[in-house]
């Protein structure tokens, strides 16, 4: 009977990698601050990033910690991408008493606008900083005098692929200089479970490199680093077409990752039934949602669900 292994980040973790969120943030601040920090031949691949809206916003006010997770992340990406569309929302409603304040109007707000005042302050590609005002980029305003709302999007969601490129880049040239490889080696319990399908939601190949285990037998459900399709977004079951692009279920379908097969999760007995099999989860966070969908599914299929969560990270 074949038993199934589910990794998350804590996977990594446990193999001394520095892939935690804090990991990412701290070395693209490092970078900035300190042209010397790493080689310069590396240091180059990430400067065409440095201003990033999502990576700016992490960098200078969200006040990470090293107990912030990647879903942290995805929360503040969230809120950055519902805010700005409730501000293009009540932009789009202004009222104005005569076609003159039309024409003249600027879309600008002023810095002690509370609750516009910290998006206004961190999307530096569509806002300029003018002292006492942040004014939208003229490049976002039509010869109508209006904003160009899918303009803005098509603009942020940019700017997510580049925050999906600067993980990438990081996890293929930068992290392993700054592992624990004391740690990167066979763990003998995991190794004990010996798996038949991996269900992998990290972008990285360790349970292939240190447990040799064929990588047709791992689906990369995120995206991996070699096949440069790796996504980052949020998860949200009330889809709307306004922020669909910055969901994942929709950036898994539109980069080609991999879907679970769940041919995969049962053995078929030759009288039309099915064996169970055990599912092992290393790294996740309990409520993690990806966990949820597993399990609703293999219930679902069989009728049983053998589990054993590892380590919660």
């Amino acid at each position: 009977m074949g038993d199934i292994l589910v990794i998350g980040n804590g996977f990594d973790l446990h193999h001394g990698m520095k892939t935690n969120y804090i990991d990412l943030i701290d070395f693209m601040k490092n970078i900035q601050d300190d042209i010397n920090y790493v080689d310069k031949k590396i240091r180059d691949v990430f400067v065409p990033y440095f201003n990033n809206d999502f990576l700016l916003y992490c960098i200078n006010d969200l006040k990470y910690t090293s107990n912030k997770t990647w879903i942290d992340l995805e929360i503040e990406i969230k809120i950055i991408i519902v805010k700005l569309l409730d501000f293009l929302q009540s932009e789009s409603e202004r009222k104005f008493s005569s076609i003159q304040d039309y024409k003249n109007y600027k879309y600008s707000h002023n810095i002690n606008d509370s609750t516009q005042r910290v998006l206004l302050k961190d999307i530096k590609s569509i806002f300029n900083d003018n002292g006492e005002e942040y004014e939208i980029n003229k490049i976002f305003i039509t010869a109508w005098n209006t904003i160009d709302t899918d303009e803005v999007m098509k603009n942020m969601e940019e700017q997510l692929s580049d925050l999906e490129s600067i993980l990438r880049l990081y996890l293929k040239y930068a992290e392993k200089k700054y592992r624990d490889e004391d740690k990167y080696k066979i763990d003998e319990q995991i190794n004990s479970i010996s798996p038949d399908y991996v269900i992998n939601f990290n972008y990285t190949d360790t349970i292939s490199e240190i447990y040799n285990i064929d990588k047709g037998k791992i689906c990369y459900v995120h995206g991996s680093i070699d096949k440069e399709n790796i996504v980052l977004g949020y998860d949200d079951k009330n889809s709307t077409q306004e922020d669909i692009v910055f969901k994942k279920y929709y950036r898994r379908i539109i980069k080609g990752t991999d879907k679970i097969e769940w041919k995969n999760m049962h053995v078929d007995d030759g009288y039309g039934g099915y064996h169970e099999k055990n599912i092992h989860f290393y790294g996740h966070i309990a409520n993690h949602a990806g966990i949820k969908r597993i399990a609703e599914c293999y219930i679902t299929d069989s009728g049983k669900l053998s589990t054993r969560l590892w380590r919660n990270k």
